[in-house]
């Protein structure tokens, strides 16, 4: 017999809840892939912005020469100078217009490159202060051409004669300048303190390098330049101050690596006018050179001599380091009252 029974409001009720449920969860994973795709076209659309940005700075070295500034640049003015398409650029997410929106550019010096966030106007900050070397060299306008100062070289800026201007306070203690390198922009200072005597059992230089992760903070590292290149050939020509450019020819002939070292017989040389340096004075202390019988170099009150390390504990230890692109001058005269001070 034929049954022709319907369903029941129950059985309605429930096909029509199941149905709602499916619509629901249908809808939910529509939206879901719709609100990721738009994210991964913003995504998109954000690396192809960076990447302009990237190479416009690229194309133009000299906005961040020594990759020390936070830089703010301007979407529209990538679109106008071409590293963009000229079309309005619309966040796909939102559908907001990017055209007042802003690259933070900033230099990350653990990867060696650029990284990049895109920021509304009011969020992105420019930092673009200038660097410790360009302070000195142009903003001081310290250079001299006659009596006691900072001196340009072929290479470097010297500071040379009796008490020039070049104190500097770093890690609370009193440093002195000796040089700005021109390449590198690298700032070279030497501690007026003593940190211990030449009788250390692994090596002067292994000395102060162990003893560098506790003498600086972790922000007073940022400052430092690490792994620099010092020249430290030997020297076996009679040292006088008539043969200056003779010995760093000879110091060039031996290269060592490392965070913290010595000041080299040129160095000190090089800081005279005439017959005056602020290098001398009462100290006797290590200079980085060796000669070729294994005795080392030092400055023993106004004069050079070279001593056998066997008589190293009479003789006492001035870390030099170099201070790179990171530190800027925040105040102070280069006097020994008034030191210039750095972050």
């Amino acid at each position: 017999m034929k049954n022709n029974k319907g369903f029941t409001l129950v059985e309605l009720i429930s096909i029509l809840a199941l149905i709602a449920i499916i619509a629901t969860l249908s809808f939910q994973v529509v939206s879901t892939r719709i609100k990721k795709s738009k994210e991964k076209l913003r995504d998109t659309l954000y690396e192809e912005i960076e990447q302009a940005a990237n190479k416009y700075l690229l194309d133009n070295p000299t906005i961040d020469k020594f990759h020390t500034s936070r830089l703010c640049i301007r979407i529209s003015t990538l679109k106008d100078k071409g590293y963009l398409e000229k079309k309005e650029i619309k966040n796909p997410v939102n559908n907001e217009s990017l055209s007042d929106y802003y690259v933070l550019a900033y230099y990350d010096n653990d990867s060696k490159q650029y990284k990049y966030d895109i920021l509304q106007t009011q969020t992105c900050t420019s930092d673009t202060s200038s660097i410790i070397s360009d302070d000195l060299v142009e903003s001081k306008n310290l250079v001299v051409s006659s009596g006691q100062g900072l001196y340009e070289g072929q290479e470097s800026y010297v500071f040379k004669g009796a008490n020039p201007d070049n104190y500097l306070r770093f890690n609370n203690k009193l440093w002195r300048i000796i040089s700005i390198d021109k390449e590198t922009k690298n700032v070279k200072i030497m501690s007026t303190t003593s940190v211990a005597n030449g009788n250390q059992e692994n090596g002067i230089i292994e000395y102060l390098n162990a003893s560098y992760d506790t003498s600086f903070s972790s922000s007073e590292k940022n400052f430092i330049s690490t792994n620099s290149k010092w020249n430290t050939g030997v020297l076996d020509v009679d040292v006088n101050y008539n043969k200056t450019n003779v010995i760093k020819s000879l110091e060039k002939q031996k290269n060592s690596y490392y965070t913290v070292g010595l000041l080299s017989v040129s160095e000190y040389l090089d800081s005279f006018v005439g017959t005056s340096s602020y290098l001398n004075g009462d100290k006797i202390y290590f200079l980085s050179n060796r000669t070729s019988d294994n005795k080392i170099w030092i400055v023993n009150q106004n004069s050079l001599n070279k001593v056998t390390l066997a008589s190293a504990s009479t003789y006492n230890i001035y870390p030099v380091i170099y201070l790179n692109t990171n530190a800027k001058i925040l105040g102070g005269s280069g006097t020994e009252q008034s030191p210039y001070k750095i972050d």
